[in-house]
């Protein structure tokens, strides 16, 4: 749960403060989101996924 997830959260026209939306959405456990990551990565092929790899190292490594 992230700012920008709270953002996009409320363009969705969801309503609740921020503190709610954590309440809601930083329940879903890392292992939960780490599954989900993994499955959509499974769908790339190897070009696609050199692009996210890039995107990563260049935007938060």
């Amino acid at each position: 749960a992230t700012r920008a997830g709270y953002e996009a959260w409320l363009y969705n026209s969801n309503i609740g403060s921020y503190d709610e939306f954590i309440e809601l959405w930083g329940e879903q456990s890392i292992k939960e989101l780490l599954s989900d990551a993994y499955e959509l990565l499974q769908q790339l092929n190897s070009e696609q996924l050199r692009e996210v790899i890039n995107l990563i190292e260049s935007r938060y490594l």
